[in-house]
């Protein structure tokens, strides 16, 4: 297993690549791509920041939750615990869910 990278990009980091791609790669080496098309901020205060990212995937990506190493263009490499939560006519979509404490 991977380790997982402490320092994960901010909100307003996602927000400025929203609707770009990322390559996923699966434990066993596939990989398949994401399309980050939404970031919900569910509550964002001045000691926490939670917030959801919605990815777009196709459809033949297995249906798995787990801890996915993610790289972009920008943001650059990251590990995300994502989770699939509905299948469209031509997509899967996945979850990743934030809830951090601010310092």
């Amino acid at each position: 297993m991977s380790q997982i990278a402490v320092e994960l990009p901010s909100k307003s980091q996602f927000l400025e690549n929203l609707d770009s791609d990322f390559r996923a790669t699966l434990e066993d080496g596939r990989t398949f791509d994401l399309h980050l098309f939404k970031v919900d901020t569910t509550i964002s205060t001045s000691v926490q920041e939670a917030f959801s990212m919605l990815f777009r995937a196709p459809l033949d990506t297995p249906a798995e939750q787990g801890t996915f190493h993610l790289e972009h263009g920008i943001l650059g490499g990251l590990d995300l615990f994502l989770v699939p939560i509905k299948q469209k006519e031509d997509a899967l979509i996945f979850e990743a869910v934030f809830n951090r404490i601010l310092y």
